[in-house]
């Protein structure tokens, strides 16, 4: 594919990338949300679960490595119906399971650690599906000139902003350190507030996913 320059034609005399395509923007808010949200929860999910559950390390890997087995297959099986329907629909459905079960976490207040097994096994299946089919959506929106680019665009700004976010957020959580709340008879703390947002950031990382539609990125 040619290539296509981040600024400016330069002595390359190559074509810059086309940042005026609202497509290349919805899917840098999609993936910043997701970012965001995912690695929010993710960064302080072990110390939630040694804090509030008085997990040992040993439970808390033991939590983290079952869902990937059980990924690997699921890969391979998503990927074929995506291969006939396209990765977006199926991308859009496992984006949004895999969000709503990111509520389950807040539910540990009233219903214990059993939440947070189904969790990981969900996340486990759907973490690496929606991996792969970001991947091959990205292919399929951006152009073949100046792709490289536009993933490098579609990456690097999430990841920048995650970075803050989730930099910030420590500073909040650890603010917040006495706050308390009883609601329908179980006590929230700092922890079950913060995995709240950042449930509802992911979810709200479907939006600009939906809002593409049909649009892709035009070569220029």
């Amino acid at each position: 594919p040619k290539n296509a320059n981040f600024f400016s034609q330069g002595a390359s005399h190559h074509e810059r990338l086309n940042y005026k395509a609202p497509a290349l923007w919805l899917m840098v808010a999609h993936i910043s949300l997701w970012y965001t949200g995912r690695g929010m929860m993710f960064t302080f999910a072990a110390a939630y679960l040694m804090d509030y559950f008085h997990c040992s390390l040993t439970k808390v890997v033991f939590l983290n490595v079952g869902g990937p087995i059980v990924g690997i297959v699921t890969l391979l099986f998503l990927g074929r119906i995506s291969d006939m329907t396209g990765p977006r629909k199926p991308l859009l459905i496992i984006n949004t399971i895999v969000a709503l079960s990111m509520f389950l976490w807040v539910s540990t207040a009233w219903l214990g650690i059993v939440p947070v097994i189904i969790f990981y096994v969900i996340s486990g299946v759907g973490g690496p599906v929606t991996a792969m089919l970001t991947t091959n959506y990205s292919l399929v929106l951006f152009p073949a000139k100046g792709r490289s680019g536009y993933l490098a665009v579609s990456r690097v700004l999430p990841s920048i902003l995650t970075t803050i976010t989730v930099v910030s957020s420590g500073a909040v959580l650890r603010s917040l350190s006495n706050w308390k709340m009883d609601v329908l008879g179980s006590t929230l703390n700092n922890y079950h507030l913060l995995l709240l947002a950042s449930a509802v950031i992911t979810c709200l990382a479907v939006v600009p996913l939906f809002a593409i539609g049909q649009r892709k990125v035009e070569e220029v």
